[in-house]
């Protein structure tokens, strides 16, 4: 089972474009919004920025321009699944819930998933 935001169309493309890993010239890739930690984590308000080791999000946002890194806020679609399938590694801080459409993202891309979330939650676990 995939969550909803993924169609068989997404799917299939990442199966696609997905380059074998010596062919993979990005060591990590991670493209989001900057978001303090989830309120089970600790308040919000104490966390806001990359200063905050738990802020995942921010961390990773901060090493944008890192020629080794695919890293940024807000691409197209199609960037994002260049940025992919062309890593070997793909971030994967804990979203608006406790699991990730990102996260299913990467196995689709090939791409090694790098769990940031000391609480992940696997969907469907019960």
């Amino acid at each position: 089972l995939v969550p909803g935001r993924i169609t068989v169309d997404d799917m299939i493309g990442l199966g696609k474009m997905a380059k074998p890993v010596e062919e993979r010239s990005v060591l990590g890739h991670f493209i989001g919004w900057p978001r303090p930690p989830h309120p089970s984590v600790m308040p919000p308000e104490q966390c806001q920025n990359s200063s905050c080791p738990l802020n995942v999000r921010s961390v990773l946002l901060a090493k944008k321009g890192d020629e080794m890194l695919h890293v940024d806020v807000d691409v197209p679609y199609v960037e994002s699944f260049m940025g992919l399938t062309s890593s070997l590694f793909c971030f994967v801080p804990r979203g608006k819930s406790a699991w990730s459409s990102r996260f299913f993202q990467t196995f689709f891309a090939g791409c090694i998933p790098v769990l940031l979330n000391d609480r992940y939650e696997q969907r469907m676990s019960e």
